[in-house]
């Protein structure tokens, strides 16, 4: 029984340990990289840490809408990324848009007339200390209305090189000329 009284004493100092819900809201967002069949938005997400220990921020999750229609989803790896105590820190959200997607959505693109707007809504997670897995994750979500760079990637010859780049480009080219 004496063997226990340690683990015991751990568990109930854990469990007194209040954490305060961290927050998160986006500075914005830029179009970082274009590749031969998709682009890349770095996502600016500003993360504040209000508690007296450092926060664990393996993930944020996050999913992109046009016009309500989901556009795509995802996780971003952040397992490295220790947000220090009482501190506001800035994490790059990395958000990769294939143009096989976006041909999908080809009628809710051309009905903004030529205006993407996209919203995008995540949140990132947090990992108390603790014993692992003990305490769950806790969460601060973030939403964020933004125009989608299709234009300036689509500028790119690199978008060209990709069958659904040329067909997106083409269709999207097409059908806006037809419309008026």
């Amino acid at each position: 029984m004496s063997r226990y009284v340690p683990l015991l004493v751990l568990l109930i100092a854990i469990g007194c340990q209040t954490v305060e819900k961290p927050t998160a809201f986006v500075r914005g967002a830029k179009l970082d990289s274009v590749a031969v069949d998709r682009f890349t938005i770095g996502v600016d997400v500003a993360v504040t840490n209000p508690n007296t220990f450092d926060l664990p921020l393996p993930m944020v999750d996050y999913e992109m809408s046009i016009r309500e229609v989901e556009l795509l989803e995802g996780q971003a790896n952040t397992a490295n990324l220790v947000l220090p105590a009482g501190q506001t820190r800035s994490v790059t959200v990395p958000i990769t848009v294939r143009y096989q997607a976006l041909l999908e959505l080809t009628d809710a693109l051309l009905a903004t007339g030529g205006e993407f707007d996209y919203r995008l809504e995540g949140e990132a997670r947090f990992r108390p200390p603790g014993l692992p897995g003990l305490l769950g994750t806790v969460s601060a979500p973030f939403a964020f209305d933004g125009k989608l760079p299709l234009r300036e990637a689509l500028r790119d010859p690199k978008t060209l090189a990709d069958p659904n780049g040329r067909r997106l480009a083409g269709e999207l080219f097409r059908r806006f000329f037809e419309g008026r």
